[in-house]
Formats: structure tokens, C-alpha cells, sequence
């Protein structure tokens, strides 16, 4: 494996190129700084303790370096994050001497060196895993030893430990610590000296525009001749397999979870208890708040977990469908419009993840601004307001506990309208071996492939490709498309034209037929993103959020360190607020002028590209100024607009910006 590369940080330097510590780093920085430098997310713990500063949100979130020399200040511990924002780092916790030991001979006899912390009574083995994310093992399972992988954090010198002993490094050869495989770790033995495997969680795949099939997972011998058992969901067959490795923090959860799914099948109290307790016992929690969470589960009625498997019943339906379903079927007018139906889109796939029994999920604006691919916070802040102020979607007052991040609820108006489109929508009644052909699609917001940005296809590109997709046997006629993707002729039109500009459709005397079917998302980028210049934009926009991101954790931390710790040097002093520069004109005026500006230029030349207004947000535009009649739009595309080989280009090929200008031909608009 080749050795990390320290990303650049915009403003400061890199690690690796820092002189001797200067006056007033102290030893804790200078370890901060050099473990970070190796791909650790690092983070300050209060003095002398192992607990105090909150941590979650570094679960997502790797601190940046230019914050280290301010959040270290003062006397502190240091915290190494585990899991996957430490390079799927994973510590063997050894409670004793003797338990460090035997680790640290099993891993010599296999040629493995890992960094190891002298701890208060035992010590930590240090290795990144090739495979993914450890899942960690709880106390318990193995004898004296923990394994910490996903949703935790340990201590590293030079940090005091609570009972007054110093942690301190026994071994660190190398650059780095190990990279090994879950194979490698081979020596890991129960009570029982019952062999224990590491389970790698598996990373967070994109979700494909088809809707998931159920897959079935195999149902415990005990349980086979039951029928009820038939309805389980996989997440309840998967604790009742292997509930006792679940992740420290995620227990009570998993199991109060399991024991509604059991309650939905029609499983008694007690049967629950008896198949439940002594999984969650393994797992590390006490019998109080196992009996707490199965009493809960069976506090009001519960229904399955797993959906019904007879499709195409409304009611087997997550309201995000109806959602989703009106997202695409409602008429979004003029550049708003085409903003607020991204942002529905944005909200509809973050209600994909983790949507509760109740229809609430979490959604933070930058979540937002990268899945809705805008280009500013504030015009994602006032499309979620006009959204809230039609009675679509509701705020809700409180905060998600773990990220801070707004929750939303989509509205009964919205999920009506929604449940209506979704029953008269052609695409969830297409057959999957007719004609034309194809499974259900949808069109969501997709971050694999840069040919959806703007300048280049945008969503509505992709809404019509999709519609052409079913079409395997036979070309789409106009009409057709019209009646899928609810799009004028107008647009119809115009996205099909960038289609045939990127060799993506072809135009018959039946219709059209389109290519490149299965392209992947690298494909697409090469056909469509990169001669658009669109290739890369979505990359640094997630990067640009990431990095937005962990500013505002970093400050969170600093605030909570002035306020809760006495070791640091800003104790009880406010963190400063900076003042917005004054202007003369509000923002709001400032883009209702710029917005009229180029609405007048765009009136006169739709294909004009801009910040404001890219190629799939001129569709409105193209809507206004020509007949729904399809002669009449073919005859206007023909007439009006010149192809990009044909264009009246500058002499030197490019204005002062780099960009190209489509010159629309001498006798204009009729």
C-alpha cells in the first residue's frame, strides 16, 4: 500500500514541510499534528481524563490541520477517532499485561508490527484495516480484550490517563501503523477458545436509480418452524445471528428495534424477552436496560419492520416514493422553480437513509446543497423556505442529537398529490420484460457521474435519458416522453437536442432511439462531462463541503472548550462572532437585479451559459417563448438556433473567461 498523502489545506502548510517546533507548541500539538499528518482524525479530550468533550459528530468528520494548533491549546489529552475517518483505523484493547502480551506475540509470530500505547493496565494495538471499517467487538466477548473499530475513540500519548499514569509508546516502527487485512487477524479466541473473526462494515454504496429488491436472509434454525418468523425483517435476522458484536452506542437501538419487528409478528413479551435477552447480554448491556427496551417495544402496538412483498399496493409504499412522485410530476416554473424541485429531490434522498417510523429524517443544509449539486448555501436556504411556506414539507423545532442537523417531515398535502401522481405514473406500471421495457426508474439526484451538473445535461437531461432507457425494442416517440417525464415539447426538445450533442440519442423516422443505454458513470463523464467541463466539479464541491463541515465542528469544539474547560487558555471568554461586511443593497435585492439582468439576456439568447442560469435551468425559458406545438418547436430549433460546429465564434475562439458563446442567427426569434 503507498504511504498517505496529506491532502492540501487551503492557507497553510503541510505538515511534512514544518520546521523544529516553534516556541509555545507544546509536546501534545506536535503529537497532534504529526498523527493527523499520517491520516488520523485527532481531537482534544479534557486533561487528566478519558471522556467530556463531545465527539460525535467526529464520526463523520476528520478535524482540519490549520484548527489543531488553536483546539489543542492549553493542557489536554489527545483522541484518536477510530473507524473510517482515521483510515478505518482499529485498536486491539488489552485490559492486563498479560493480555498484551499474548497479542503482542501472535502478531510477531506473524510477521506483523503494530504501533503499541503502554495504557494504565494493559496497552492498544494500532492497525489499519485494507478491507473497510472494523466493526468493533464489545467487553465481554473476548477475555480481557476490546476491539475498537466504528463509533469510538481512544486515548494516545502524551495523555494522562484519570488514575495518574501517562500513556506512553512501547513500539512505533515505522511511518505509520500496519495495513492488514480482517484475514490477518487470525488469533482472536472467545472464553470458550471459540475462534472470533473481525466483521469489516461494509462502506456506504451509491444508491442505484432502481428501486431494492428484498433479499432474504436465512432464518436461525430455532425459528424455521415458525411461520411468524417469515416476517422478519433482515435487519432483525441479522441480530438475532449476530447481535452481540453490535457497536458500542448503537446497542440499545439495535435491540429496541428487533424487539418491535418481533412485536410486529405477533411474538409475545415474552417470547421476545427469551429470544433477545441473551444476545443483548453478550453484548454488553444489563439486564435493567434490556427489559427497559423490550417494555418499550411492546408499549403500543407495533407492525412488521418488512414490507409487504405483493408490489404495487400504495400502502406497501415509503411516503418518500410519494414524495419523490411529486417532485417529478409537479410543474416547477421559471429558475426558482427548477431550484425548489432539486432541493425536494435533495430532501427526498436524504428520507431514503434514515426516514423514521413517523416520516422525520435529518437533513443539514450542505447535505442538502451537495445532493441538489447548487452552487450557493443561500439559494438552498431560501428554496427550503419557499418549500415550508407552500405547505410541502415541515421544520421540525428540534435538532438531530447526534449532527445538529435540521429535521424535516414531508407534509400530508404533498404525500396526497404525491400518492395520486405515483398511481397515474406510467413508470411504476411499465412491465419488466414489455414493450417498451425496463424496471422502475427514478430520478433522484445522483452524485456518480458529472454529466447531470450544470452547463453540462443538468436533472432534466437525465429525466428524459431515463424515459429513453425503457425503450430497449423500439424508438420513443415525442408523445411518449411527453407522457413520462411530464416535460413541455419545449423542453422535450431541447434536452434531446444535448442528447444528440453528446451521441447519446439518435433520431429515426419512428422516433428516437437511444445509445449508450448502460454507459457507467466513468463513461458518461468522458461523453458528456468532460468536453462540457463539468468533469471534477462535483468532486470539489463534496470536498468544498467536507471542508465546510469540519470548520464548523472545529468551531464547536473550541466553543465548548471555552466554555467547560479551565485548562484552556480562553476559559469563559466568548468565541468572537465576525461581523458581515455592511452594503448598500440587501442580498436579496442584489440577486433579484442580476436575476433580471440576465432574464433580459437569456429572452434573447436561451442557450446563453451562465452562472445563474445553465443549460437545464433555460427550459422555462424555452417553455415561454415558443408554441407547445411540436412542428412548430422543430421548425423554431431549425430557424432560430445555429449548432456548435456553425456558431459565429470570436476570432480567438473564446471570450476573455475561457467560455464559448452561442451566437443565435441574424433573423432572431419569430
Amino acid at each position: 500500500m503507498q504511504g498517505y498523502t496529506q491532502p492540501e489545506t487551503p492557507n497553510a502548510p503541510s505538515p511534512a514541510g514544518l520546521s523544529p517546533s516553534p516556541a509555545g507548541v507544546t509536546d501534545t500539538l506536535e503529537s497532534a499534528n504529526q498523527l493527523h499528518s499520517i491520516g488520523l482524525n485527532v481531537f482534544p479530550q479534557l486533561y487528566g481524563k478519558k471522556a467530556g468533550v463531545p465527539w460525535k459528530k467526529l464520526q463523520y468528520t476528520r478535524l482540519l490541520w490549520r484548527d489543531l494548533n488553536r483546539l489543542f491549546a492549553g493542557l489536554c489529552n489527545i483522541a484518536i477517532m477510530v473507524g473510517s475517518t482515521s483510515r478505518n483505523l482499529f485498536v486491539i484493547d488489552c485490559e492486563t499485561e498479560e493480555a498484551l502480551a499474548t497479542h503482542l506475540l501472535a502478531a510477531s509470530k506473524r510477521q506483523l508490527a503494530p504501533w503499541v500505547v503502554k495504557t494504565a493496565r494493559g496497552g492498544h494495538l494500532y492497525f489499519f484495516c485494507a478491507d473497510g471499517e472494523v466493526q468493533s467487538i464489545a467487553p465481554g466477548t473476548l477475555p480481557d480484550v476490546e476491539v475498537r473499530g466504528t463509533g469510538g475513540y481512544v486515548l494516545c500519548p502524551p495523555s494522562l490517563h484519570p488514575s495518574g499514569a501517562q500513556y506512553t509508546w512501547l513500539i512505533q516502527e515505522g511511518d505509520e501503523p500496519p495495513t492488514v487485512t480482517k484475514e490477518q487477524i487470525d488469533w482472536l479466541v472467545d472464553a470458550d477458545n471459540n475462534p472470533v473473526s473481525l466483521k469489516v462494515k461494509a462502506p456506504r454504496q451509491k444508491r442505484s436509480v432502481q428501486p431494492a429488491k428484498l433479499q432474504s436472509r436465512a432464518i436461525p434454525e430455532h425459528l424455521k418452524s415458525d411461520p411468524r418468523a417469515k416476517g422478519l425483517s433482515n435487519k432483525t435476522l441479522d441480530y438475532l445471528e449476530a447481535g452481540e458484536h453490535t457497536p458500542e452506542g448503537t446497542r440499545n437501538k439495535a435491540l429496541f428495534a428487533a424487539a418491535c419487528d418481533l412485536a410486529g409478528c405477533d411474538f409475545d413479551h415474552a417470547e421476545t424477552k427469551r429470544l433477545l435477552e441473551p444476545i443483548a447480554s453478550k453484548n454488553g448491556l444489563s439486564l435493567k436496560e434490556i427489559e427497559q427496551s423490550i417494555a418499550s417495544a411492546y408499549s403500543k402496538k407495533r407492525t412488521p419492520s418488512r414490507p409487504s412483498s405483493t408490489p404495487g399496493h400504495a400502502k406497501d409504499i415509503k411516503p418518500w416514493r410519494f414524495a419523490e412522485a411529486y417532485a417529478n410530476g409537479a410543474i416547477w416554473t421559471r429558475q426558482k422553480g427548477q431550484s425548489d424541485m432539486k432541493v425536494l429531490l435533495a430532501l427526498v434522498e436524504r428520507a431514503k437513509l434514515d426516514m423514521n417510523e413517523h416520516g422525520i429524517f435529518r437533513a443539514s443544509q450542505r447535505e442538502i446543497q451537495e445532493l441538489a449539486r447548487l452552487g450557493s448555501r443561500n439559494t438552498v436556504r431560501k428554496s427550503l423556505a419557499r418549500l415550508v411556506e407552500r405547505g410541502l414539507i415541515f421544520k421540525l423545532k428540534e435538532k438531530d442529537h447526534l449532527s445538529d442537523a435540521t429535521l424535516w417531515r414531508f407534509s400530508n398535502k404533498l404525500l396526497e398529490k404525491g400518492k395520486r401522481m405515483w398511481k397515474s405514473d406510467p413508470l411504476n406500471s411499465l412491465p419488466v420484460g414489455g414493450n417498451p421495457s425496463g424496471s422502475l426508474l427514478y430520478t433522484s439526484a445522483e452524485p456518480g457521474t458529472d454529466a447531470w451538473e450544470r452547463g453540462a445535461l443538468g436533472p432534466t437531461g437525465k429525466k428524459v435519458r431515463d424515459a429513453l432507457r425503457l425503450f430497449r425494442k423500439r424508438p420513443a416517440h415525442i408523445q411518449e416522453l411527453i407522457r413520462i417525464t411530464k416535460l413541455s415539447p419545449g423542453q422535450i426538445y431541447y434536452v434531446l437536442r444535448k442528447l444528440r450533442r453528446y451521441k447519446l440519442v439518435r433520431n429515426v423516422a419512428r422516433g428516437w432511439w437511444c445509445l449508450a443505454k448502460d454507459a457507467t458513470d466513468e463513461e458518461l463523464d468522458e461523453l458528456v462531462a468532460k468536453p462540457a467541463g463539468t468533469l471534477g466539479k462535483g468532486k470539489k464541491r463534496a470536498e468544498k463541503m467536507d471542508e465546510e463541515r469540519a470548520i464548523y465542528v472545529g468551531l464547536k469544539l473550541e466553543r465548548w472548550r471555552r466554555k467547560h474547560d479551565p485548562n484552556y487558555p480562553d476559559y469563559q471568554v466568548p468565541l468572537p462572532v465576525p461581523l458581515r461586511p455592511k452594503s448598500k443593497m440587501s442580498m436579496d435585492d442584489w440577486n433579484a437585479m442580476v436575476e433580471a439582468e440576465f432574464e433580459e439576456k437569456a429572452s434573447i439568447n436561451p442557450e446563453l451559459e451562465s452562472d445563474l442560469l445553465a443549460w437545464d435551468e433555460a427550459d422555462w425559458i424555452v417553455e415561454e417563448l415558443f408554441s407547445d406545438s411540436e412542428a412548430k418547436v422543430e421548425e423554431i430549433w431549425d430557424e432560430f438556433f445555429v449548432e456548435e460546429e456553425d456558431s459565429e465564434w470570436p476570432e480567438n475562439g473564446s471570450l476573455e473567461n475561457g467560455s464559448r458563446q452561442v451566437v443565435p442567427v441574424a433573423q432572431g426569434p419569430p
